[in-house]
């Protein structure tokens, strides 16, 4: 849905993937897929970024919902983080030629 202001001021809120045209004949109309007209203050570059954003966000939602759930079925527990650590032992190694 992207926001596109009447001549009047008043805002409308329209579905992206309904817009049909969009003209620049003076004023800039939109038309939608149902023949529904609208004269808006908005530039025709705007409009477009607009739509460019609208489906950007639309897919990045998507995205994010089709990644599957993580669920780590043995947790550690708090108190045991700690001592999950690997804490190396003893100083550097040495070669066989020291």
């Amino acid at each position: 849905m992207i926001a596109i202001t009447r001549l009047d001021g008043s805002t409308l809120v329209v579905n992206a993937d309904l817009i049909e045209t969009i003209e620049r004949s003076g004023d800039t109309v939109v038309t939608l897929v149902s023949s529904t007209r609208f004269v808006v203050r908005e530039s025709v570059e705007e409009l477009i970024a607009a739509v460019v954003g609208f489906r950007a966000e639309v897919l990045l939602a998507a995205e994010r919902y089709s990644q599957p759930a993580v669920v780590d079925r043995n947790p550690v527990p708090a108190a045991s983080a700690e001592a999950a650590k690997v804490i190396p032992l003893g100083g550097p190694r040495r070669s066989d030629a020291d």
